[in-house]
């Protein structure tokens, strides 16, 4: 019945959100998905509401098209495909469709308070897809992910990734949790006055295995600009140097990594700031913006467990200096099961450190963690209430987990999986550390000592790059 009058009321929305049921890998859940479907279509309540049919059959043909596109695999040396050659039937569907584009403002319900119960479409605000420019960009990495972008009813372009091989549904209710999670900072009068936020984008399921991805504009991966900086300052990283120097045996390896690795390679980050922001103002804006985004996303990337933060995965705003974190398929500690675990809660490197200033992690980066801390502790049931969908609607690495040899058990139950991941974010939300209960204050201060800890970032794999 709830469903029912979600799509009665909100068919568009409900429609991509439901996605990747409609097209599930997975019998049982397609059909069942169908049958909801069906009789919300045929429901007189709805009926007076909506042409929920009609909408139903666009998202189905979209969602055919698309799967086509993800999964399709150019040679790579092909940089660029056709959709009027290659997948013309999106330009059919383009020009008759009458869908909303799927971008994060369309997607998520906005509210005017975090306590407010009306949800709020802004469907004024909203743009129907209107048709599909031609060209569709591939990308060079191994899936050969591709962009597309499509032309708005509003006459503006709205950029989107199409990523095969990958479970994009953790990615999708991360972001709404992230989602939750700006309101909260919004009506918290010492996180508004700091402007704290998250940059959010909209993910979109397919099935199990592929989906849309929002494309992030003016955003640069904080690897390449370090390493473009290490170039300019005549001192270029050098990998095999590198690997040499982090497999050396040392008997205190914290202050070998600080000697040997840390001095070799000294911030430059903070000169690709002083590059791009080029009146004080600008410069001063900016490094604020780094500082207090990285320290929102530091938290919530350590209560709920998240994982491989390379600097590929970690992008700066070119027009604002704000971080924008990507690719959240790393969660729940997962990081630590990887054959070289991570062992920081999040990244804090020192050219991290050294770009906020000469007060480095203390100031605006350690006030900007405590009301973020703060604040999810405040709001932890209505947080927890998006994870627990993990629970009712498990991963698939999780239902295809197999145990460790020497285990009594042969199977594992995929919600018990789940149950623990969940345990531990509470434990965490309840400021529970190291079998202690912290303040806020202390709990911040204990990850801080941990992220900039030599002795663990010297044990961090390679490609982690703890040395940028």
């Amino acid at each position: 019945m709830f469903i029912r009058k979600v799509l009665a009321h909100y068919p568009h929305q409900a429609l991509w959100q439901l996605l990747a049921v409609v097209r599930s890998n997975l019998p049982a859940r397609a059909k069942r998905c169908s049958q909801i479907l069906t009789k919300a279509e045929t429901d007189p309540n709805v009926q007076k509401i909506c042409d929920l049919r009609s909408i139903r059959d666009q998202v189905v043909l979209l969602t055919e098209c698309m799967l086509k596109l993800c999964n399709s695999m150019p040679h790579k040396t092909i940089k660029t495909l056709s959709i009027r050659k290659d997948f013309s039937d999106l330009i059919n569907l383009g020009n008759s469709c009458q869908l909303i584009i799927p971008i994060q403002s369309s997607l998520i319900p906005s509210f005017m308070s975090f306590n407010q119960h009306d949800i709020l479409y802004p469907l004024e605000k909203t743009s129907m897809g209107a048709r599909f420019l031609d060209e569709i960009l591939v990308m060079s990495s191994l899936q050969r992910p591709k962009k597309i972008t499509i032309l708005g009813s509003d006459g503006k372009y709205y950029p989107f990734l199409c990523k095969p091989k990958d479970d994009l549904r953790k990615d999708s209710r991360l972001m709404e949790f992230n989602a939750l999670i700006n309101q909260a900072l919004v009506d918290d009068p010492e996180s508004c006055q700091r402007a704290l936020s998250i940059k959010t984008y909209a993910v979109v399921p397919l099935n199990e295995e592929c989906g849309l991805i929002q494309w992030v504009p003016n955003t640069i991966s904080m690897q390449h600009v370090t390493l473009s900086m290490y170039r300019e300052s005549n001192n270029p990283i050098s990998m095999s140097s590198l690997a040499a120097l982090l497999n050396t045996k040392s008997k205190n390896p914290g202050q070998f990594f600080v000697e040997n690795v840390l001095k070799k390679y000294p911030p430059v980050l903070y000169k690709w700031f002083m590059k791009k922001f080029n009146s004080p103002e600008e410069w001063y804006a900016s490094r604020i913006n780094f500082a207090c985004s990285a320290a929102v996303m530091s938290i919530i990337g350590y209560v709920i467990g998240l994982g491989d933060r390379h600097c590929e995965n970690i992008l700066l705003n070119e027009k604002t200096g704000q971080v924008v974190h990507v690719d959240f398929n790393c969660l729940f500690e997962k990081g630590l099961t990887l054959e070289v675990p991570e062992l920081v809660p999040f990244r804090l490197t020192h050219n991290m450190e050294d770009a906020m200033g000469p007060t480095k992690f203390e100031g605006k980066f350690r006030k900007s963690c405590e009301i973020t801390m703060r604040l999810l502790r405040m709001h932890r049931e209505a947080l927890m209430s998006i994870l627990d969908s993990f629970v009712h609607d498990p991963l698939v690495e999780w239902s295809t987990h197999k145990p460790k040899r020497g285990t009594i058990s042969s199977t594992v139950n995929s919600k018990d999986l789940a149950g623990v991941a969940l345990l531990a974010i509470r434990y965490k939300l309840a400021g529970v550390f190291n079998n202690a209960h912290l303040s806020v204050t202390g709990h911040v201060d204990e990850l801080i000592k941990e992220a900039t800890n030599p002795a663990k970032l010297c044990k961090m794999y390679i490609g982690w790059a703890p040395f940028l």
